[in-house]
């Protein structure tokens, strides 16, 4: 299995695009939507058009892309469902000072996209549907069979460390005007929440980044 390894770019989108894209987000009846973990779909081929420019890629390499605003952690999870391989997230707003992490795993989910909810037997989810129990209770990849670096479970002590075990990682700044690339088997998760809720745009390709 070929995987992409993940890309942070700082300072990659600008201010003036920031807040076009917030200025939709925040217009009916997207404002309408409910939190703690909202997740929005672009449709109109000028946003899309307008995404595409951003990115420098073709509009119809773009499989799907969405905001989500969130008060709470979001599950690991990964973004494949069927001709998806690249993920990219674009911080867009964070509610205060305070420095929120994403976590890309280097471990991979070589299935259809899914949600690890641990012992959350209520959550669901109707795109990467849920599964009960951790990661490493499934066939991962990469999969270390140790503990997770404390250094990185500094960013999910939200969760018993127990919960990440066989996991290792990258905790990436939620910043925005920054970019991320990854690849969209690969398991990520929200690190801790250190404010009160932010927003980014997912956006998902069906070629490799560049």
């Amino acid at each position: 299995m070929t995987t992409l390894e993940p890309v942070y770019l700082e300072n990659a989108i600008d201010k003036d695009s920031i807040e076009y894209l917030k200025s939709i987000f925040y217009k009916e009846p997207f404002s309408k939507a409910k939190l703690p973990n909202n997740m929005i779909s672009i449709r109109l081929p000028e946003h899309l058009e307008f995404i595409a420019n951003l990115i420098d890629v073709a509009v119809e390499n773009i499989t799907t892309a969405h905001f989500y605003k969130h008060t709470e952690p979001l599950y690991p999870h990964t973004d494949y469902h069927d001709k998806e391989i690249t993920n990219i997230v674009m911080p867009l707003e964070v509610a205060d000072d305070s420095k929120p992490h994403l976590v890309i795993f280097d471990q991979y989910w070589n299935s259809s996209g899914n949600t690890w909810t641990f012992n959350n037997k209520s959550a669901r989810f109707q795109a990467n549907k849920e599964l009960l129990g951790r990661p490493c209770d499934y066939d991962i990849l990469n999969a270390t069979e140790k503990d997770i670096d404390e250094n990185l479970y500094e960013h999910l002590s939200h969760q018993p460390k127990e919960a990440w075990f066989s996991l290792s990682g990258t905790a990436y700044p939620f910043k925005p005007g920054s970019l991320l690339k990854f690849d969209a088997k690969s398991i990520h998760a929200t690190g801790k929440m250190t404010c009160e809720s932010k927003l980014g745009l997912t956006i998902r390709l069906d070629i490799p980044f560049k």
